[in-house]
């Protein structure tokens, strides 16, 4: 079972997880790594298998995730539900345009609450938050310190593989930060523009070695204040109307 896989996963790096937060094998002082948060570790709902095409959302980072001295593993991955209920308030612009994906795709789920919650697996590619502080930019660990989490704790790509979703979508944007963590997380990778209608900073179709998923990177739904919601509308149009096509290749 992929929770099981998933949990022999974190497992392989909880410790890894616990001496970064510690500050251990840092280079140089670092102020960030005292505020540090704990990562996002899956825990995958029965729903997200019942689907036809299952979706994978990829985000920029964890923000104001938990900042406890301790907490265990089954903590950190049961906090991964209550954040996806939480999110509706604190979030609404990415659980929307999650929702826009899934209902284009036919994605259900017969739950009281948003099936969008259940339905598709998310993660994350920058693992950690960091309290506002020094150190931090917009809760952002510092490009050192996040490339050392990616390269030392390279969960997303062995999350990707135990899911095994069709679809993958990046909300990461073109950021020099986000794109920088990318290329490190999926080495090779290259991206290739959609028509004319997006430019490939907007909307971009992902080629990654070794991945067999159909994947796309796009803005975070977040910074698409300008035309909320119609453009990303026009985007997930896009996004489905290209992965159909790849589908029937």
């Amino acid at each position: 079972m992929p929770n099981y896989e998933l949990l022999g996963l974190y497992q392989k790096y909880w410790s890894k997880i616990k001496d970064i937060r510690n500050g251990e094998g840092a280079q140089v002082e670092d102020p960030s790594l005292m505020k540090l948060s704990w990562p996002l570790l899956l825990k995958i709902h029965p729903c997200y298998h019942k689907q036809k095409v299952k979706l994978m959302i990829v985000g920029q980072q964890t923000g104001h995730w938990r900042y406890e001295k301790k907490m265990t593993l089954e903590g950190v991955r049961n906090w991964y539900g209550i954040d996806k209920r939480r999110a509706t308030i604190h979030y609404a612009h990415f659980w929307k345009a999650i929702e826009i994906l899934a209902r284009g795709l036919n994605i259900r789920c017969n739950c009281r609450i948003n099936p969008a919650y259940h339905s598709i697996v998310w993660s994350n590619l920058v693992r950690m938050d960091c309290a506002e502080g020094e150190g931090c930019r917009k809760g952002r660990p510092r490009r050192e310190l996040a490339a050392r989490l990616v390269k030392e704790v390279p969960l997303l790509p062995e999350e990707i593989r135990i899911c095994r979703p069709d679809l993958v979508v990046f909300f990461t944007g073109p950021t020099s930060y986000y794109r920088e963590m990318l290329e490190l997380t999926f080495p090779g990778v290259s991206y290739e523009a959609l028509g004319s209608e997006f430019d490939i900073r907007q909307l971009a179709k992902l080629t990654i070695p070794q991945m067999s998923a159909v994947a796309y990177r796009t803005y975070h739904p977040g910074a698409l204040r300008k035309g909320w919601p119609d453009i990303f509308e026009k985007m997930a149009s896009k996004i489905i109307s290209d992965f159909h096509r790849c589908v029937a290749e």
